[in-house]
């Protein structure tokens, strides 16, 4: 009975708070960025797992592209095209296959630099349709796409917090809310929610 008691007045400490949204409203940003902010930030193998990810997405981004000039006419140069080609037979799944990518870089800097890609990005955007819609944060990881495909790359507090994954199942993480009362300021729990 004394476990019970003990737990019950640790949980009457911590202040709750529940994270509830649609897919892409932000709530896995808002915990990274707690996380950044409250705790010792974001840790090396979380970091490293974000890697594949992160230029999974940039490559499927860049054939993306290039799908919407097609679709909507946008006049691009065939080298951009045979690109997008062979982007698309690309998959990026394991560590394995990090040894693509300075041939990833070659082919999605070849298609960032064309500036018909350009206006394709304002109508990926406004589409309705998932599979021609681009990532809100594309331009963001184009932009920075040498740093990316360098040599010893590791994802920035900026590129964790800007990459779209989506989240499954419920996640906790403890902070204290005031840092500068930290030791009489009350525990806070964020709970989010994916799916």
């Amino acid at each position: 009975m004394g476990c019970i008691a003990s737990r019950a007045a640790e949980n009457e400490e911590v202040h709750k708070l529940l994270l509830l949204g649609n897919g892409g409203s932000g709530k896995s940003t808002l915990f990274k960025q707690l996380r950044i902010l409250n705790t010792a930030g974001i840790d090396d193998d979380t970091r490293r797992s974000a890697i594949l990810p992160i230029l999974s997405a940039v490559l499927a981004n860049c054939v993306i592209l290039v799908n919407v000039c097609e679709e909507n006419n946008i006049k691009i140069a065939d080298d951009v095209s045979t690109a997008a080609e062979g982007l698309d037979d690309m998959i990026l799944q394991d560590e394995d296959d990090m040894d693509k990518i300075g041939e990833m870089y070659t082919m999605c800097s070849q298609i960032w630099a064309c500036q018909e890609i350009k206006k394709a990005v304002k109508i990926s955007l406004q589409m309705d349709s998932e599979k021609d819609q681009l990532d809100p944060n594309a331009v963001f990881f184009l932009d920075n796409l040498e740093r990316l495909c360098s040599k010893g790359y590791v994802p920035s507090d900026d590129d964790i917090l800007m990459q779209r994954r989506s989240t499954s199942g419920s996640h906790v993480m403890l902070f204290d809310f005031d840092p500068k009362k930290c030791e009489s300021a009350p525990r806070r729990e964020l709970r989010e929610q994916g799916g």
